[in-house]
């Protein structure tokens, strides 16, 4: 048996993830493909578009055997933390061989390399003192350093996947696709092969449904969505704006630096600024500073309104990063793997919530307990919005296809 994994987020699904999945199972001729997927909340700290069980049924209807929960506090942490995540959860299954992922280089050699690269710190806080990004500055060091050129985006994301694997000596091999159609972050349509951050602009832009997108995402998914258009999608990101300000309103100002991300200076940005607080995307623009990010600022917000600290990512650390499974959906037909990884995993596989408490442990549940958080937010922002319920997470069935 052949499995290989993909890491993704599916915020919405289109073609290029279609392509990806029959490439993955073309190169590493897969018999499974298992699909660590994010759930209601996103790497760039926002809720997806769709929930997470639409994402799924999207991904098993594309070709995906199995669609496991990305725990929601390495979801919407930034590369290093979303890549220990994943690669974390499927490395501890116990069945998986190799991980596929997409780069716009598609240069495997280039993207190891970075993986290893350590620029010196006192480059690092001159170039940040000049007015760089922290990104910015990895760019321009390692670029003037002359070991690789400058990296895109997916081929910084590929270089973690393959620090993590190293870090924790996995057997799993990595497998690198070339990107193909849009760049990452392309905001105008560009065809079959649209970006997904050009998809949700026009979804998000509309009051009706597009069908402007139905050339660039598969029909099933263009059905789903036409048919759930209004009743629980699009999820915007200002839907959670009111449930951000009451958290933040009530966090004691010196408890904000207990929140992943946040330093001292955010802190007292937002403490600063959080009379002019109108929305979720206005009030992020209004706290970034030519240093820190709009996606650093909005991740901070996420881990605040999530209740991610620092000191619980070091205690999960501690204890190897994911600590449980959470299945989200999969194939009739995928006994066998579902069978493999009973047989081999080293953490709990949760098919029913409800059993949870009996193989999880304390620090685990508290993980757990994150996710339901983030889930049962996102289950009162589309009952507050379009007046529809959704059965909340010890309700919710798994998606069988």
């Amino acid at each position: 048996m052949k499995v290989t994994g993909i890491i993704a987020e599916y915020n919405p699904f289109h073609n290029g993830h279609k392509l990806h999945i029959d490439k993955a199972r073309e190169m590493t001729e897969a018999d499974y493909i298992i699909v660590a997927m994010s759930g209601d909340f996103v790497q760039r700290g926002v809720p997806a578009i769709m929930d997470k069980r639409a994402r799924a049924e999207a991904a098993l209807n594309a070709g995906a055997d199995l669609v496991l929960e990305i725990p929601c506090v390495y979801a919407t942490g930034s590369a290093p933390y979303f890549a220990m995540g994943g690669v974390s959860l499927l490395d501890k299954l116990g069945v998986c061989d190799a991980l596929c992922f997409g780069s716009e280089s598609g240069d495997i050699k280039a993207v190891n390399a970075y993986s290893a690269y350590k620029p010196d710190n006192d480059a690092v806080k001159e170039a940040l003192k000049s007015g760089m990004t922290y990104p910015a500055a990895l760019d321009y060091l390692s670029e003037k350093d002359g070991s690789f050129p400058r990296l895109a985006p997916n081929d910084l994301l590929a270089a973690a996947y393959c620090k993590a694997i190293k870090t924790r000596k996995s057997p799993i091999s990595p497998c690198i696709i070339k990107r193909q159609g849009a760049s990452y972050g392309e905001r105008a349509l560009t065809g079959m092969l649209s970006s997904a951050t050009a998809i949700r602009l026009i979804i998000e832009s509309e009051d009706t449904f597009p069908e402007a997108i139905s050339s660039a995402i598969p029909y099933h998914v263009y059905e789903k969505m036409n048919a759930q258009y209004g009743l629980t999608f699009p999820v915007k990101t200002d839907d959670f704006s009111s449930l951000l300000y009451s958290k933040l309103r009530n966090v004691a100002p010196d408890n904000l630096i207990e929140y992943l991300d946040v330093t001292r200076e955010l802190s007292d940005r937002i403490q600063n600024k959080l009379p002019a607080y109108d929305n979720w995307s206005s009030f992020t623009d209004l706290i970034k500073t030519k240093n820190v990010t709009f996606t650093r600022v909005s991740r901070s917000f996420a881990h605040i309104l999530l209740n991610i600290r620092k000191d619980d990512m070091l205690r999960y650390e501690e204890q190897d990063y994911v600590l449980y499974a959470r299945m989200l959906g999969f194939k009739k037909e995928s006994a066998p793997l579902l069978t493999a990884i009973s047989e081999n995993t080293s953490i709990p596989l949760i098919s029913k919530l409800a059993d949870a408490g009996d193989s999880l442990s304390d620090l685990a549940m508290q993980m757990l307990d994150t996710d339901l958080l983030a889930s049962d937010l996102y289950r009162y922002v589309i009952r507050h919005t379009f007046h529809t319920s959704l059965p909340d997470e010890y309700r919710a069935e798994i998606i069988r296809v």
